[in-house]
């Protein structure tokens, strides 16, 4: 998977590789807001909540909340503000 070798290198953690709109879901699902909650404040539609979440897991590697919500207060300080955008693997 691309991903592990990119954590190989120095200073770089998976979520570097997140958009800026799965951030926001993700910062979102953090502070425990539902995806209804999230697509509101967002503008955006349950669905697309849903699909920038599994799009991050899959960035992240891993397979279900419970392992996203141990990810996100492990790394979700670490993530840099600055997105690294990567065509193609961020549509919803």
């Amino acid at each position: 998977m691309a991903i592990n070798k990119i954590n190989k290198k120095p200073g770089l953690i998976a979520g570097d590789f997140l958009t800026s709109r799965e951030k926001q879901v993700l910062l979102s699902l953090l502070i425990e807001m539902t995806q209804a909650e999230i697509a509101s404040t967002l503008g955006i539609t349950i669905k697309t909540v849903s699909c920038h979440k599994r799009n991050a897991m899959r960035k992240i590697g891993v397979k279900n909340t419970v392992q996203l919500h141990k990810w996100l207060v492990v790394n979700m300080p670490k993530i840099s503000l600055k997105t690294i955008e990567r065509p193609g693997l961020d549509s919803c």
